[in-house]
């Protein structure tokens, strides 16, 4: 059973000075603070998981539970952004945030897991117009941001946290069924439980930065071009302190590729890493940037945009977005195993570093949408959207058996080089308006 308990409070206001040292301002401030409660009850049945490979028997993993964690959090944020207009209609814009977040496990007797968090980060625009107009504008922003902190950090160290003993399974009586006397050698430790905060952590941010420009002209025409990059930076991970990357020993594995056929084009050579047999069962885990020696993950496009209205009856719209989000993340193809804010096996082990930089799953490259509305007569309304965008990028699994530490899969390619489905779609809807005294019927 997961509880989540929350209340937040938050002030906002805006003050207008029409003519304070020659220019108009605009003043926005505010204030936020939040408190997060959050307790899981855990229980697995038998304290017991046991698992296949090749629907041969693999591994069984004994639990601590039942057991009850807490975690506790306060957030405060304050902000402040002046917003100037000159004469010219020159705009200019600064401001700041503070934030300062707390967590805590209260069933933690002193400090081990507690990370207190205060930074200040910066804003600034500005907004040039190109004519008197003002139908054409360039406008230029730059702003940091970061992370809030998640409650989930603070399970790490928590001895109330879930953890689990993972053994090798000698299937004695080759009958798919575990008996206690078939539990073979320790081969490692998963879990929060096995784990601890590092005491300098710091906050995760992202910069960015984004421009464009604006035209709108007399005839209706509505034109948007812009560009932006962010870069996000000491994201957060565990790191294997107590089996370290030393402890590996390089081997080579030959991969057919993805024909699949030995002694191609495309056969794969890599260099993969087995365990010490004499750490296996040591891990214990450090909650810290791990990435911090690593690239950041870089999210940078364009898109374009165009609207036209002819009067009130006709519509059209066209929009165009480029994109390439790179970033290193923990192995596999899923959503969760993507996002560069989970914690996962990266930097675990050298092996989860194989081709582990690339562009995310939620990068779709090129997206666009094409469409218009058109009020017809007889109270006849038509739409019609036709949408295109890529499919996710992956990679191929290799799965890999024989090494000490067990059966682990490496991703074959950086994600990137291929990509689910490619898509388009075209919507077309068609309704119809009945006027019924004071009332309508609408048939879509």
């Amino acid at each position: 059973n997961d509880y989540r308990k929350t209340l937040t409070i938050m002030l906002e206001g805006i003050s207008l000075f029409p003519n304070f040292l020659g220019a108009k301002h605009h003043i926005q401030y505010g204030f936020q603070t939040r408190s997060a409660e959050s307790s899981s009850q855990i229980e697995i049945l038998n304290n017991l998981h046991v698992h296949y490979f090749n629907n041969d028997p693999l591994a069984v993993i004994r639990y601590n539970t039942p057991l009850e964690r807490k975690e506790n959090g306060r957030y405060f944020n304050f902000y402040l952004q002046d917003t100037l207009t000159l004469k010219s209609y020159l705009s200019f814009y600064a401001g700041v945030n503070l934030t300062y977040d707390k967590g805590w496990s209260p069933d933690v007797p002193d400090d081990s897991n507690r990370i207190e968090w205060m930074n200040i980060s910066p804003r600034i625009g500005m907004i040039i117009p190109l004519n008197r107009s003002k139908t054409s504008a360039f406008k230029i922003s730059a702003a940091r941001y970061y992370f809030n902190l998640r409650l989930e950090y603070l399970t790490y160290g928590n001895p109330n946290s879930l953890g689990g003993w993972v053994y090798s399974w000698e299937d004695l009586n080759r009958d798919n069924l575990f008996q206690e006397e078939e539990k073979g050698h320790l081969i490692r430790r998963d879990g929060p439980y096995f784990s601890e905060i590092d005491p300098n952590i710091k906050r995760p941010f992202t910069d960015e930065i984004a421009l464009s420009y604006n035209h709108a002209n007399q005839s209706g025409w509505i034109f948007s071009f812009g560009g932006f990059f962010r870069a996000t930076k000491d994201l957060i991970n565990t790191l294997n302190t107590g089996v370290p990357l030393s402890v590996y020993s390089p081997e080579y594995l030959i991969d057919p590729g993805d024909d699949s056929i030995d002694h191609t084009y495309d056969d794969l050579i890599f260099t993969i890493y087995n365990q010490n047999p004499n750490t296996l069962g040591k891990d214990f885990f450090l909650l810290t940037n791990a990435d911090s020696g690593n690239k950041p993950t870089y999210y940078f496009g364009a898109d374009i945009n165009l609207l036209k209205r002819f009067g009130e009856k006709f519509t059209f719209y066209f929009s165009f977005t480029a994109m390439e989000i790179n970033g290193t993340t923990n192995p596999g193809n899923t959503e969760y195993e993507n996002d560069d804010g989970m914690i996962g096996s990266l930097f675990n082990d050298p092996n989860s570093l194989i081709n582990s930089r690339g562009r995310l799953r939620f990068d779709r490259a090129y997206t666009s949408r094409l469409g218009f509305t058109y009020s017809a007569p007889f109270d006849i309304r038509l739409a019609a959207v036709l949408k295109y965008y890529d499919g996710q990028p992956f990679s191929r699994k290799i799965i890999v058996s024989g090494m000490n530490q067990g059966p682990f899969f490496i991703q074959a390619h950086p994600r990137g080089k291929a990509r689910y489905e490619f898509n388009s779609t075209f919507d077309i809807r068609i309704e119809k308006i009945f006027r019924l005294g004071s009332s309508q019927l609408h048939i879509i």
